[in-house]
């Protein structure tokens, strides 16, 4: 019979307590609640990401059918620039992240301070020209 030396062995008072502790009933139902919280979140999340999709399908729809026949391209594009805004903000409200950092993304790039502003050109110095003295002859001497 061959022993292993190079395999731990198990640590008789980290197996009993684990036992305890896993067999204590209020720490299995916290473990349980915790466990159950984290699930309804999750499908919180997703029903919400739902029908921010739902949305999105609704909106496609309404272009399809209801822009088919626009004579001009200002009319889809108005329509088009409301129905962004309108879902960026539907994307905050229902918590869609990847819509959020896009937007965050975009925003930080079009904040105040963030264009490449063009640096005024330098003015060439003019230099005034020097005051003449007045004197008692300096032309108001018509006689």
């Amino acid at each position: 019979m061959s022993t292993d030396h190079d395999s731990p062995k198990p640590d008789r008072f980290r197996t009993l307590a684990n036992k305890n502790a896993a067999s204590d009933p209020e720490n299995a139902r916290s473990t349980a609640e915790a466990e159950l919280e984290k699930k309804l979140a999750f499908e919180q999340d997703a029903r919400k990401e739902d029908r921010f999709v739902f949305m999105i399908i609704l909106v496609v729809i309404f272009n399809a059918w209801g822009l088919q026949n626009a004579s001009t391209w200002t009319l889809p594009l108005l329509i088009g620039i409301l129905q962004l805004f309108a879902l960026v903000v539907l994307a905050r409200r229902f918590g869609v992240q990847e819509i959020q950092y896009w937007l965050n993304q975009f925003l930080a790039h079009m904040g105040p301070g963030s264009a490449k502003t063009e640096r005024p050109t330098p003015q060439s110095k003019v230099e005034p020209k020097p005051a003449e003295p007045i004197t008692p002859h300096n032309g108001d001497d018509k006689q």
